[in-house]
């Protein structure tokens, strides 16, 4: 809510992720330089080191998945310290697909980006006394928060971008996503809606 209130949505207050993807990419630019795949592992020390060159993959992968993991916590913690900053009681975030710790797929789940930042944020949120609020994700980028027409098509996902087919509203995706879950997660948009008349004004007004 935020985001919206804050911004006309082509400024908004994002945490970026190309910190991570730089390390991700860096990771993977070594994985290729050593050629190396699962199914060139040895079964032991001997056959010419696929042993030894195997057991160095694996730990490309083990960094990965630590430099996933300590992203995901930082972006929680400063969610819920920005949460506190603006003294807010409620974080909403997407609920993506609802895995249960008890379901058999669970363990493979936890290796998924947004599950870990799922769970960095509820655990951040409950430290912080901040209560979560989840919310489908479907349609969530698609849906116009200014005709609720819903398009596959409206959203340019190479792009990051979102152009309603029906009323030809564009913003970010991410400012588009952020409007959408406020109003499934009950939030009062009563401040946003004045914001949201206003910029439409605006725009017509320069359209003409």
């Amino acid at each position: 809510l935020l985001y919206g209130i804050a911004t006309t949505g082509w400024h908004g207050c994002l945490m970026g992720g190309a910190k991570l993807q730089a390390a991700k990419q860096r990771l993977s630019a070594r994985r290729r330089s050593m050629q190396q795949s699962r199914k060139d592992a040895g079964s032991c020390v001997h056959g010419r080191g696929k042993r030894r060159k195997f057991d160095a993959a694996s730990a490309l992968d083990k960094t990965e998945a630590n430099v996933v993991r300590t992203a995901c916590q930082q972006a929680a913690a400063a969610a819920a310290k920005r949460a506190v900053e603006n003294g807010c009681s409620t974080i909403v975030r997407e609920d993506f697909g609802g895995i249960k710790a008890q379901q058999e797929q669970a363990r493979y789940m936890v290796q998924f980006p947004y599950y870990q930042l799922g769970s960095a944020i509820d655990w951040a949120a409950a430290k912080a006394g901040i209560e979560v609020v989840l919310v489908p994700s479907e349609y969530i980028s698609t849906t116009c928060p200014s005709c609720g027409h819903s398009d596959e098509r409206s959203y340019q996902r190479h792009r990051g971008h979102f152009r309603c087919m029906a009323c030809s509203y564009a913003r970010p995706a991410d400012f588009v996503a952020a409007i959408n879950m406020a109003r499934r997660g009950g939030v009062d948009m009563k401040e946003w809606d004045k914001k949201f008349a206003a910029i439409l004004r605006m725009s017509r007004q320069d359209a003409a």
